[in-house]
């Protein structure tokens, strides 16, 4: 694992737990730390108990990607809002041609595969599917 990873941000989980005040934050999926052992259990909001219990341990996987937000966009309805806009936007097709378009669909839906192939989190898709529509 990518040493950025191993141990959580301070300021970003004091953020988090700020948030999780008024906005309901879940572990998406078990947390565990680098030796298997699990800090907190799938379903269970975020609350400062979490952020002592990662502030003294280092994570086996980056903990955005374990996270799940109420109410947050999701990579999918992300994708599926730039396709739709490729299909709305008559000004897209006449500066770049229906095959472009095609191809940026097939863009889009490869970005997808590999990322959630790879486990990337959804805000890391989010970024990449930004800078490839430029």
């Amino acid at each position: 694992m990518p040493k950025s990873f191993a141990a959580p941000n301070q300021h970003f989980l004091g953020r988090l737990v700020n948030l999780s005040e008024c906005q309901t934050i879940t572990a998406g999926r078990d947390i565990y730390d680098d030796h298997g052992f699990k800090l907190w259990a799938k379903g269970v909001p975020v609350s400062r108990e979490l952020q002592t219990k990662l502030l003294l341990r280092k994570l086996a996987k980056p903990l955005e990607s374990s996270l799940s937000v109420e109410h947050a966009v999701s990579f999918a309805e992300i994708i599926d809002d730039c396709l739709r806009k490729l299909d709305e936007e008559p000004l897209l097709d006449k500066m770049s041609g229906t095959h472009l378009c095609i191809n940026a669909e097939t863009l889009l839906n490869t970005i997808t595969k590999s990322m959630r192939a790879t486990g990337a989190p959804d805000g890391a898709m989010c970024r990449v599917l930004y800078l490839a529509l430029g």
